[in-house]
């Protein structure tokens, strides 16, 4: 049997079940997972991605942006980073992570300190990402980000110096 989720008419996630018989360990036969497939999450309705921890930015034109650009979630709750808000770019090589209000214990991670009121530095680029008013900039060597509504009252969001994660 196969379920798919539409949103707007779009497929956007599918699961195929069969009932037949279990598995070991699968707690014996029934209804059971064959395969599955899901969308982005951020191409899911906002409140939904939202309640997933991701935030959804735009283009400067408007359209969402793939988490194969940009992935911004909420920190784990398991670690009680939950205040924390992690910033991925996708990039040839490496993928920058930049943190918003870093935990003060985590310092040893990071390039600098977060600074929640600062000035936009001439040399800033504009990503072109935007998402409630706010926008992100990053230094020309990317080792920080910068989120704001406007240049004279910026959030600098240092980036992380090695692996970031946690048990």
């Amino acid at each position: 049997m196969l379920y798919v989720a539409e949103v707007d008419g779009r497929p956007k996630a599918a699961v195929i079940v069969h009932d037949g018989p279990g598995s070991e360990g699968a707690g014996g036969d029934g209804w059971h997972v064959e395969s599955w497939a899901v969308c982005d999450p951020v191409e899911l309705p906002s409140g939904f991605v939202e309640e997933l921890g991701y935030e959804v930015w735009t283009d400067a034109e408007g359209r969402t942006v793939p988490t194969s650009e940009l992935t911004v979630i909420r920190g784990p709750e398991h670690c009680d980073w939950q205040d924390m808000t992690f910033l991925t770019l996708t990039r040839q090589g490496e993928d920058p992570t930049f943190v918003r209000d870093p935990d003060p214990e985590l310092r040893e991670y990071f390039a600098e300190p977060y600074e929640p009121h600062t000035r936009l530095p001439g040399d800033a680029v504009d990503s072109g990402f935007r998402r409630d008013g706010d926008r992100l900039w990053l230094a020309p060597d990317e080792s920080r980000a910068y989120v704001g509504a406007t240049v004279d009252d910026v959030e600098l969001w240092p980036r992380t110096v090695r692996p970031l994660g946690c048990d």
